[in-house]
């Protein structure tokens, strides 16, 4: 194995460990956004007209900033962290999407 290999394994990592930390607080402060309201009650008009809205415009935001920095050789640990932390949290809500139309 050469060092170019470890290097790319090693930024991929520290990659994915970054955007699981970054991904965890954004989607962490969404979720104290819409469901941390008075009587432990979401408000739904905001999730689904506001914040979801700017969830999708961040997320798609990072999305292209990360396929900028991954052209930059030096940048790529950055590009993936900036990949997985949106991607992370849309697959959560995707997730429990599906699971309040299986528990109908």
């Amino acid at each position: 194995m050469n060092t170019d290999d470890v290097r790319a394994g090693t930024v991929w990592v520290r990659g994915l460990l970054a955007g699981a930390i970054l991904g965890g607080i954004g989607w962490g402060l969404f979720a104290a956004l819409t469901v941390g309201a008075r009587g432990d009650q979401s408000h739904l008009n905001a999730v689904f007209g506001r914040y979801l809205t700017g969830a999708a415009g961040i997320s798609l935001t990072c999305l292209a900033i990360s396929g900028f920095l991954a052209r930059i050789r030096h940048l790529c640990t950055p590009a993936v962290a900036l990949a997985v932390a949106p991607v992370s949290g849309w697959l959560f809500l995707g997730l429990q999407y599906l699971q309040s139309l299986v528990l109908r």
